[in-house]
């Protein structure tokens, strides 16, 4: 069979294998070993704790080929490693245009002036970049070259001030179609990055917070607006405390191209539910047990409401994992709610919402 399974057919079947089955299909024969290696290389974790790295370094410094494979890179570069000049030699190797997409999901580099990383070719050709949760790596030089990047259509980032020795000075506007920031809250950072933004590029726009006062909330109102007419997807969340003013109600009349939205908790009421687009499919709303959100009044909302028809779900995300406990009958009422409409409801349980808007809104 192994001499005999049709190209295609072969293709498929290794583009579902995890990454144990790909190493021993790589061993069956010379005919399938360069089919598993473009899947196995394809995407790359770079962790420099490993017993493994300095193997996979020194294969990926030597062998052209098997860099050619490489299209996403996550790195995980704690303090206290090696210096990351000689680690990541291989990465200057790779031409521009290689590369999709770098995660940096840990990266510590002591100088924060040092850009050696930003600068290789691969990276700055690079379309998708997250430095989520490394937010030690984004000082204000670091964050300044990657604004311009000129390939750069996604960007996910952490945000701390502190760490930000200046104001930001950004050059050009920004061609994003996809934003994803997490900061403690709504500061200049975060206007000036709104406010760069072209709105006829970005589509996509994810904002997680600490809290979320009246105050604030008017300020981050009022950045949004040049972006909301042609926003497709938004996701707002204030992680450690309710919204105190449900400043989405407002602003989804000004959104007719929105096609999904997720709500952190106090950042939309059940009025929200008579605002939406005619085009809009998937509301997702981020529970909370404290005040409970969301509650009867949706479900409410929910029947009388002229809902779009094209809403297909509702999703529910249990960060805390006693959502459906402690309020099982607003669970009940909004999944009967849904099933008079037609809508999909679903309870998903999560141990944080940061993933769901920065993986699935920040692409």
């Amino acid at each position: 069979m192994a001499q005999t399974c049709n190209d295609d057919v072969l293709f498929d079947i290794m583009r579902r294998l995890p990454a144990a089955d790909l190493v021993s299909s790589a061993l069956v024969c010379r005919r399938w070993c360069p089919t598993a290696q473009s899947r196995l290389y394809r995407r790359i974790c770079l962790d420099t704790n490993a017993p493994s790295f300095h193997h996979l370094s020194n294969m990926l410094s030597s062998d052209p080929w098997l860099r050619s494979l490489v299209r996403d890179v996550v790195i995980f570069h704690r303090a206290g490693s090696k210096d990351h000049r000689a680690l990541f030699h291989w990465l200057e190797l790779l031409p521009a245009g290689s590369l999709r997409s770098l995660r940096i999901e840990q990266m510590f580099i002591p100088k924060p002036e040092d850009l050696s990383l930003l600068r290789t070719p691969a990276v700055r050709a690079v379309q998708s970049l997250s430095v989520w949760p490394a937010a030690n790596f984004l000082s204000t030089e670091r964050l300044e070259e990657v604004l311009q990047l000129g390939a750069l259509e996604s960007l996910s980032i952490r945000i701390l001030p502190y760490l930000l020795a200046r104001p930001l000075t950004i050059r050009a506007p920004l061609r994003l179609r996809a934003l994803s920031i997490d900061a403690p809250a709504h500061c200049p950072t975060v206007s000036a990055l709104l406010a760069a933004l072209d709105p006829a590029r970005c589509t996509r726009l994810a904002l997680v917070t600490n809290t979320l006062a009246c105050a604030p909330a008017a300020a981050l109102a009022h950045d949004l607006r040049h972006l909301l007419p042609r926003l497709r997807h938004l996701a707002l969340h204030p992680r450690q405390a309710r919204a105190d003013a449900p400043l989405l109600d407002a602003l989804v009349p000004a959104m007719p191209a929105l096609r999904t939205l997720a709500c952190g908790g106090g950042t939309c009421s059940a009025d929200v539910l008579a605002r939406l687009p005619p085009a809009f499919e998937t509301l997702t709303l981020v529970a909370s047990t404290r005040e409970p959100f969301p509650d009867a009044a949706f479900a409410k909302a929910l029947r009388a409401a002229p809902v779009p028809q094209s809403m297909r779900t509702l999703a529910v995300v249990d960060v805390s994992g006693r959502w459906a406990s402690m309020c099982c009958s607003d669970k009940d009422e909004l999944e009967s709610a849904c099933a008079s409409r037609g809508i999909a409801f679903e309870v998903v349980e999560k141990g944080s919402c940061e993933p769901l808007f920065f993986e699935s809104f920040g692409r």
